[in-house]
């Protein structure tokens, strides 16, 4: 049983994800931004339990890696169709999430990889720090009725916008870079591939 709890942990982030943008729509702001902070706790807590419980698997680490950034980019484009996220920056997280998928699809379908790559300390912090920039615009949401018509709070969003978006740059690029460097099998060549 035990095995399966980190797991369905990070299942559950897919699964309250949509829960939280509904009731955030429909004007259940402070229960969108209770199952949120659930969502981001979780996030935490299959890592923690599956190596406090020595269940980690390789399934895990996937699970963990495709549910964050199902997450992110479904609460990113939940608060764009809000007006509360700048189109550009979900074309941006979309097309680097697309570039790096393909990317890994590649290299295990041609033997460069074999099973999946730990995230990198800058990808978890990039995870963290979009964790918690969501968190914020929900939780200004519950305590300001209109909070994109204060001017200060204007320039903090396209601040932290701006901000995130480099930094999804820059660690777009880390990956490419540990692509690159993933070393072929030896004796393996592409022709023995058809």
């Amino acid at each position: 049983m035990k095995a399966v709890v980190p797991n369905l942990l990070t299942l559950s982030r897919v699964c309250l994800m949509p829960m939280s943008l509904y009731w955030f729509a429909e004007g259940a702001k402070e229960l969108a931004f209770i199952t949120y902070i659930f969502i981001a706790l979780t996030d935490y807590w299959d890592g923690f339990f599956a190596r406090r419980w020595k269940v980690t698997s390789s399934l895990g680490v996937i699970l963990d890696q495709v549910c964050d950034k199902l997450v992110g980019l479904g609460f990113f484009m939940g608060l764009m169709f809000l007006g509360l996220c700048p189109v550009w920056f979900v074309g941006l997280i979309s097309s680097i999430t697309l570039l790096l998928t393909l990317g890994y699809f590649f290299l295990h379908v041609f033997h460069f990889s074999s099973g999946p790559q730990p995230s990198l300390r800058i990808g978890k912090w990039s995870t963290a720090l979009q964790y918690l920039w969501i968190g914020w615009i929900l939780l200004e949401n519950v305590f300001l009725k209109n909070p994109l018509q204060n001017n200060v709070i204007e320039i903090l969003h396209f601040s932290g916008f701006l901000g995130l978006g480099l930094l999804q740059i820059w660690v777009f690029f880390q990956y490419v870079l540990r692509m690159i460097h993933l070393r072929r099998p030896s004796g393996f060549s592409l022709s023995e591939r058809s």
